[in-house]
C-alpha cells in the first residue's frame, strides 16, 4: 500500500513540475512579446511547447506572436492546433480567419469568422472584421448587415458606422452614406477622414457649401493632407468661386505635385477668369501627370 502511496505521489509531483515548467516558459514568453522580441518570445513558447505539447495556451499565443511577424502560416498552423483540441474556441477561429484574409483567402477566412460568430454572437467586433473581408470580395450588401450587426451590439463605435457609410457611398447610397458618417463625426469628433468622406459624399449630392464645411473641419485636423484642399476647391468651384478654387487647389499642389485633379481643376478656374496662357499650362501639368480629361479641356479651351 505504501508503494502505491508513494509511486502516486512521486507522479504527481513530476506532473506538476511538468506543467509548471511549461507555464513557465510561458510566463517568460509572454513578457517579451510584451517587450516586442518577438522572436525570443517564440522560444520559448517552443520550449513551452516541446515541455507538454498540450499547452494550447502557448499555441494560442505562439500564433499571434507569429501574426506580428507576419508569419501567417505559422500562426495558422498553431491557431489549428488550439482548434482541434477546443472546437468552440472563438478566438483561435477568429484570429486564424484574420491569418487567412492577410494571405488573401478570403473565403476561408469568412468560414473561421462566421464559426467564430457561431460560437460567440454578442463579440462585434467578429461581425465587423468578416465584413471587411466581404468588402475585399465586393459584397457591399452583405458587408452592410454585418456592420449593422456591430452597431446593434455596439452602438456608440465611431468606425462602424463609417464603415457602413463607405459601403453604402460605394453603392451610391450617398443619403445613407451622409448618415452614417454623421453617427461617426458625433461620437468621434476629430477623425480626419470621417469629416474628409463626409465631404466627398455631400458633394456627389450638390451639397457643396455643407461639404466645404466638412472639408474645412478635416484640413483643421490635418492641414497637410493635399485632397482635402483639392476637394474643397471642386466644390469651390461648382459654387463658381473660382478664386477660391485656384487658391484651394495651389494648395494641394504645394502639398502633392504630382495631383493631377488639382492641376486640371486650378487650369480649368483660371481659364473661367481668362487668365489663359496659365490655365492651359495647369491643363498641360494634369495631362503630363495623366489626367484622362486634361487634353479633351485643351481641345476645347486652349487651341
Amino acid at each position: 500500500m505504501k508503494t502505491i502511496l508513494s509511486l502516486t505521489l512521486v507522479l504527481y509531483l513530476i506532473g506538476n513540475s511538468y506543467g509548471q515548467t511549461s507555464k513557465s516558459y510561458v510566463e517568460k514568453a509572454d513578457k517579451k512579446a510584451e517587450n516586442k522580441d518577438y522572436k525570443g518570445a517564440i522560444l520559448d513558447y517552443n520550449r513551452a511547447i516541446a515541455i507538454n505539447s498540450n499547452n494550447t495556451e502557448a499555441y494560442y499565443r505562439r500564433g499571434n506572436t507569429k501574426v506580428k511577424l507576419n508569419d501567417y502560416d505559422g500562426a495558422i498552423a498553431d491557431f489549428s492546433k488550439v482548434i482541434e483540441t477546443n472546437p468552440d474556441d472563438d478566438y483561435s477561429f477568429y484570429n486564424r480567419g484574420l491569418a487567412k484574409k492577410n494571405l488573401g483567402d478570403y473565403q476561408g477566412a469568412i468560414i473561421d469568422l462566421t464559426k467564430a460568430i457561431e460560437i460567440a454572437p454578442y463579440e462585434f467586433k467578429y461581425y465587423d472584421s468578416r465584413a471587411s473581408v466581404k468588402i475585399k470580395l465586393n459584397d457591399y450588401r452583405s458587408a452592410i448587415l454585418d456592420f449593422s450587426d456591430a452597431i446593434e451590439i455596439n452602438p456608440t463605435e465611431s468606425v462602424y458606422y463609417f464603415n457602413r457609410g463607405f459601403a453604402k457611398y460605394t453603392l451610391e447610397d450617398y443619403r445613407g452614406a451622409v448618415e452614417d458618417l454623421s453617427k461617426a463625426i458625433e461620437f468621434s469628433p476629430n477623425v480626419f477622414h470621417y469629416y474628409y468622406f463626409s465631404g466627398v459624399t455631400k458633394k456627389h449630392l450638390k451639397k457643396y457649401r455643407e461639404s466645404i464645411i466638412d472639408f474645412n473641419k478635416a484640413i483643421e485636423i490635418d492641414s497637410s493632407n493635399a485632397k482635402a484642399y483639392s476637394q474643397r476647391g471642386l466644390s469651390k468651384y461648382a459654387l463658381e468661386d473660382y478664386r477660391g478654387a485656384i487658391a484651394d487647389n495651389t494648395m494641394a499642389i504645394e502639398r502633392d505635385p504630382k495631383d493631377d485633379s488639382a492641376f486640371y481643376c486650378r487650369g480649368i478656374s483660371k481659364i473661367r477668369l481668362l487668365m489663359k496662357d496659365s490655365g492651359c499650362l495647369d491643363l498641360s501639368k494634369a495631362g503630363e501627370l495623366g489626367n484622362e480629361k486634361a487634353y479633351e479641356a485643351i481641345k476645347s479651351f486652349c487651341n
